[in-house]
Order: structure tokens, then C-alpha cells, then sequence
């Protein structure tokens, strides 16, 4: 019976023991990056994970802005986490009865509707506040919907050198997006508002990516019959 967990392991220790660590990063790079579908799930997986990020990283600065006292902002934020923590539950059912890659898209198109319209009606403490917990709640439902996604599209048996991958796209886009944004901020003439139509066309550019996958997805075996390709 082969162990189909520690196979991709015994095969890149026998790739550095035979050719060294250059011949297994270039063979890590082939096997991760030359599949179309599984670069449509790390482009997905990276658009997500930035889409929240002009908010989180510049919404202090907004509120600072707004003359929101530091004690409401972390209020607001503390309220956040009850409600996520409140929807942590159903929203893994909601996952588990659908699948996760449908309720992220769903997700993602929710927040680029809210996200967009919140960029015009904040004008003040209180629609900053329904704007930011409406953006903390939908992205800790993201989160709580996708975290089985990874585990759900990867193959089993490589699932860590997969997962690995996705995570390297996602951290060169986190190192990037911040700083670009703040430019973009800074030659704004330091309009924070910006910050929620950018979030918007993020969230638009994953629902893109993710119905991709998704038809991708259904080509494999949809939610009843998937089967991870190999390469």
C-alpha cells in the first residue's frame, strides 16, 4: 500500500540527494505552476487574500480622518469580532452544504457591492462604523467560508507542496499591494475614501478568477464527484 502522504516527500528528498536543491526548486516550480487550473486557484487564492487589505491597513487613518475616537474605532472593531464569532458556525455549515468555492465567490460578490457603496455614503462616526464592521464581518465570513477551500481543491497527497505555492503568490502580492496603495493614497492628496472602491475592484477581479476555477472545477467532478488533478 503506498503512502500516498509521505510519497511526495520521499520523492524530493530523493530529487536533492540526486541533483541538489536548484534541481528540486526548479522541479517544485514545474509541478505547482505549470497547471492552468491550479494557477487560476493561486491567482484566486491571492486576489482574496489582498482584497482586504487596502481597508485593514489604511481605515485608521480614515477614521482619524473622520474624527472618530480611537476608543470607538476599537469598539467597533471588538463588535466585529462578536458577529463573526456569532456566524463562525453557520457559515462553516453554509460551506460544508454547498462547498466552500461557491461561497466564497458569493462572498466576494457581496463585499464588492457593499465595499463600492461604501466609498460614497461615509460622511460621518456612524456611517464610517456601519461601513467598517460591514467590511470586518464580510471578510471574517470570507475566511471562515474558505478555510477549507485549499484542503477541498489541492490534491491530497501534495497538498502541503500545493498549499505552499499558493502562499508564496499570496505573500509577493502582500508585499507589493500595501505600498502601492499608499502611493496611490499619497498622490490622492491622502483621500481614504479610495480605500473602499479599491477593495471593490479587488473582490470584482476574485469573483472572475473564482468563476474560473469554478468552471474548471465542475470539469473535475463539481462538489459530489471532484477529483484533484494531478498535474
Amino acid at each position: 500500500h503506498r503512502d500516498l502522504h509521505s510519497f511526495p516527500t520521499r520523492r524530493s528528498s530523493d530529487l536533492l540527494q540526486r541533483k541538489g536543491p536548484f534541481a528540486a526548486m526548479v522541479e517544485y516550480c514545474r509541478e505547482c505552476f505549470s497547471s492552468r487550473y491550479y494557477l487560476l486557484v493561486f491567482v484566486m487564492i491571492m486576489l482574496a487574500g489582498i482584497t482586504f487589505a487596502p481597508v485593514n491597513s489604511f481605515c485608521v487613518f480614515f477614521s482619524e480622518k473622520l474624527h472618530v475616537p480611537l476608543e470607538n474605532f476599537g469598539k467597533y472593531t471588538a463588535w466585529s469580532f462578536v458577529i463573526n464569532f456569532a456566524l463562525s458556525y453557520p457559515l462553516g455549515m453554509l460551506a460544508d452544504r454547498f462547498h466552500p468555492l461557491r461561497c466564497c465567490i458569493a462572498a466576494m460578490a457581496l463585499y464588492a457591492v457593499t465595499s463600492l457603496a461604501s466609498a460614497f455614503f461615509i460622511v460621518n462616526e456612524l456611517t464610517f462604523a456601519v461601513a467598517f464592521i460591514l467590511h470586518c464581518v464580510l471578510s471574517g465570513a470570507y475566511f471562515t467560508l474558505s478555510a477549507s477551500l485549499p484542503m477541498r481543491l489541492f490534491p491530497q497527497g501534495r497538498f502541503a507542496q500545493f498549499n505552499s505555492a499558493s502562499w508564496i503568490i499570496l505573500s509577493l502580492a502582500s508585499v507589493v499591494v500595501p505600498p502601492a496603495v499608499a502611493k496611490f493614497l499619497d498622490l490622492s492628496g491622502h483621500e481614504y475614501r479610495w480605500i473602499y472602491p479599491i477593495g471593490s475592484g479587488l473582490a470584482v477581479l476574485t469573483v472572475i478568477a473564482g468563476i474560473a476555477c469554478y468552471r474548471r472545477f465542475l470539469a473535475y467532478g463539481g462538489p459530489t464527484g471532484y477529483q484533484a488533478p494531478e498535474s
